[in-house]
């Protein structure tokens, strides 16, 4: 067997296929292929030759010599005077059936087709444009192509190469997130519930409007995915707000469920909700909004896979790029650390402020995958504040989520323009600032004036 494949595809399609085969479609003839695949074949022509289908959609599947079954769909094909294969525009000819390791293209038509390629036939990527009678060479294997005519096309050939080896073997799985590790202040109010019971630590929402937690997690294929809410409550009518990557996504309901979490009540309500992911890091806040006695527990989200999809694993570029926290969500600090005004204008519920007592502020404890995470962020906040307020930024590096000893390294921003009101938001100047991953917390203090705090961001230097 030879290591590579030769699929053809010529006006009457001819289909040849073997791992270290190929397949062919011609006018007149099965057998036109070259001496580095010369071994297996058959032949569409009478009943079942894909011309006699005429136009518009259709999917055929084949079976070759050695009886594998080749499928292959077009849309608005059709034969042209019994020689050629007419694309209408956006027309396309697709393999249904995985040709692993798509390697080049040679073909000769009229008009204009570009070539898409795919790892799960599902999401296809513009690869580029084909040159009649030009060799093009994919810069990258794919086991799905799509031929698709930008304008009306008339195939004489097309002849696919292929490795019968695939790249996408990475299959997304289900991701489980404890409730414990979505909360940022841990210690004051928003508390952490009973940190005990076995490995599923839950968050316990008792706390004030404004508050809630931050689910970060990685997805390897984004798009459209289930995330299953495991919650619990005995109080009717509890919500909280939920945003994704700093937008709005809709308000999750907590039914009153009649129990708290507990050895004999592991599991709350199972609340399924459709999200739209990033390819990558994602963030998933949730705040709770103002309505009486706002008391729920969360005990896990659970991201579902996409388990019909397909990556490459060795291109995933798996580093934290950036972190968003909103200052609602911290532990305040200060005698006024409770004020804070709901507005508009805000990236989450509300902000922190108006405070005028130096050394006030808010922290905010996180995991961050070190091998993923650790490293270099330039961080700014968006704060309102009076002339000459200066900040202050600490790094706590954790030993656990525990709040055990730490080491602290301290980081000054000065120069901070006054805002002409406590609710105009503006960004500080950045200050360059080492996260050394694991369990982190990062606090902020003020002094110098007034101040009102509305969120910070970090962006990872040199990701």
């Amino acid at each position: 067997m030879k290591k590579s494949t030769i699929i053809t595809l010529i006006s009457s399609f001819s289909i040849c296929l073997a791992c270290a085969a190929a397949l062919i479609l011609t006018k007149n003839s099965w057998l036109k292929l070259g001496a580095d695949a010369p071994e297996y074949g058959v032949e569409l022509n009478a009943s079942n030759r894909v011309s006699e289908i005429t136009s518009g959609e259709a999917t055929k599947t084949v079976d070759t010599a050695l009886g594998n079954p080749i499928e292959f769909s077009y849309a608005g094909a059709s034969v042209v005077e019994g020689k050629h294969v007419g694309l209408a525009a956006n027309g396309s000819i697709v393999n249904k059936t995985p040709l692993t390791g798509s390697l080049s293209v040679l073909s000769k038509f009229s008009g204009a087709i570009d070539v898409y390629g795919s790892g799960d036939g599902i999401a296809f990527t513009r690869v580029d444009a084909l040159t009649s009678e030009a060799k093009f060479d994919f810069a990258k294997t794919w086991d799905y192509v799509k031929f698709v005519a930008t304008s009306a096309a008339e195939i004489d050939s097309l002849q696919v190469k292929y490795s019968c080896t695939s790249r996408f073997t990475g299959v997304e799985q289900d991701n489980k997130i404890v409730g414990f590790n979505s909360v940022t202040n841990i210690g004051n109010v928003g508390q952490s519930g009973n940190r005990g019971w076995g490995s599923n630590f839950w968050a316990a929402m008792n706390f004030d409007k404004g508050q809630g937690g931050r689910f970060h997690f990685y997805s390897e294929l984004g798009g459209l995915h289930d995330i299953v809410w495991d919650v619990t409550s005995s109080f009717d009518n509890v919500k909280f707000y939920v945003f994704l990557n700093g937008a709005r996504v809709g308000d999750l309901f907590v039914p009153n469920t009649g129990h708290w979490y507990s050895d004999s009540t592991p599991t709350g309500a199972q609340i399924t909700v459709e999200y739209d992911l990033l390819q990558g890091w994602n963030e998933l806040y949730y705040l709770i909004p103002d309505v009486p006695d706002p008391w729920c527990q969360i005990g896990s989200i659970t991201v579902k896979g996409l388990e019909n999809r397909r990556f490459d694993p060795t291109e995933l570029d798996r580093d934290v790029k950036s972190l968003h926290f909103e200052a609602e969500q911290g532990n305040y600090k200060g005698k006024n650390g409770g004020a804070r005004f709901y507005g508009d204008g805000y990236s989450g519920t509300e902000m922190l402020g108006a405070i005028e007592e130096d050394g006030a502020g808010t922290a905010v404890t996180f995991y961050l995958p070190p091998s993923e995470g650790a490293g270099q962020y330039d961080f700014t906040a968006r704060i309102g504040c009076g002339n000459g307020t200066k900040m202050k930024v600490f790094v706590d590096d954790l030993i656990n989520e525990w709040l055990e000893d730490c080491t602290t390294t301290t980081y000054e921003i000065t120069d901070i323009p006054a805002s002409p009101n406590w609710d105009v938001m503006q960004t500080t100047p950045s200050v360059r600032i080492t996260l050394p991953g694991d369990w982190c917390r990062i606090r902020v203090e003020f002094g110098g004036n007034w101040f009102t705090l509305d969120s910070f961001d970090l962006v990872r230097v040199n990701a």
